[in-house]
C-alpha cells in the first residue's frame, strides 16, 4: 500500500489540482493567481502539517483488503491542523442512495471518557455539562475518573435529508448554503431530544475508500476478497491435476 500511495498522493509529488466549474473563469488573472495561492496553501502547508500522510497507507491498506474504510477530518483548534481520524469497520457504517453515493454514516465511538466529552462538547464547562451530559458522565468528571469511558454516536447525513435535515435551522448567513450535518448523542443522553453537538459542512466530513462497490452491497468488494477466489480456484486445479 505504500507503493500506491507513493504513486498517487505522495508528499513529494505535485498531486492536488484546482479547477473552476465554470469555464469563462478560467484566463482571468486575479482568478488563476488565486487558485495558485489556494493549491499552494492545501499542498505545501496544510497536508504537509496535518496527519493525512501518517494514516493513510492503513486506510489504503483496508481499502483493498476488508473493504470501504471511513476517515473522518477536522480541524484541531488548539493547533490548527486538519486531522485525519480513520475508524474501525465494526464501528462504522455508511448508506448510499439510489445512485450508489455515500449520503451518510453512522459511527460509534466508545472512547470517551469523562473529560474528553467536557472538552469537545461543553468548551470545558462544567456547569454546561451538567445541563448537557448524562450523570454518569458529570460524576466522572466530578470525580476526575480518567477510566471510566463512554459511548458517543455521530450521525452524519446531508441537509437536505427529510427526517433530519431540519436539526440546524433557522440559519445564520455565515452558514448558508451548507450541504451536510453532523450531529452529536451520548448512548445513554440525558435528554434523547438534544444532541451534543450540531456541525455544519459545506462538503462531506468523512471520506469512504470503495475498490468495487455494488448497487446491491453494503460494502465494497476488494483485491484481497477476489483473491480468496482465485486461490481456491487454482488449489482445487491443482488438487484435479495431482489426482
Amino acid at each position: 500500500q505504500k507503493g500506491l500511495q507513493g504513486n498517487m498522493v505522495s508528499s513529494g509529488i505535485d498531486w492536488i489540482q484546482y479547477g473552476f466549474g465554470a469555464s469563462e473563469l478560467d484566463g482571468i488573472d486575479e482568478l488563476d493567481l488565486w487558485r495558485q495561492e489556494i493549491k499552494d496553501h492545501m499542498s505545501k502547508s496544510a497536508y504537509k502539517r496535518s496527519n493525512f500522510y501518517d494514516v493513510l497507507p492503513g486506510f489504503i491498506l483496508d481499502g483493498l483488503t476488508i473493504g470501504s474504510p471511513v476517515m473522518f477530518g477536522e480541524e484541531d483548534m488548539a493547533t490548527g491542523r486538519v486531522m485525519w481520524m480513520p475508524t474501525h469497520h465494526k464501528d462504522t457504517f455508511v448508506t448510499y442512495d439510489k445512485y450508489n453515493e455515500t449520503n451518510g454514516c453512522i459511527n460509534r465511538d466508545s472512547r470517551f471518557t469523562g473529560k474528553d466529552l467536557l472538552d469537545k462538547f461543553c468548551g470545558g464547562d462544567v456547569e454546561k455539562a451538567k445541563e448537557l451530559l448524562s450523570q454518569p458522565a458529570v460524576t466522572a468528571i466530578e470525580q476526575g475518573d480518567i477510566k471510566t469511558e463512554f459511548t458517543v454516536w455521530r450521525y452524519v447525513f446531508r441537509a437536505n435529508d427529510l427526517v433530519w435535515g431540519n436539526l440546524k435551522k433557522p440559519l445564520s448567513d455565515s452558514e448558508r448554503p451548507y450541504k451536510w450535518l453532523s450531529v452529536y448523542f451520548e448512548d445513554t443522553p440525558k435528554d434523547k431530544d438534544k444532541p451534543l453537538k450540531v456541525e455544519v459542512f459545506y462538503s462531506s466530513p468523512f471520506v469512504v475508500l470503495n475498490y468495487d462497490k455494488k448497487f446491491s452491497e453494503p460494502v465494497s468488494r476488494t483485491p484481497a476478497w477476489y483473491a480468496i477466489f482465485d486461490s481456491a480456484s487454482g488449489n482445487q486445479l491443482v488438487k484435479a491435476f495431482l489426482e
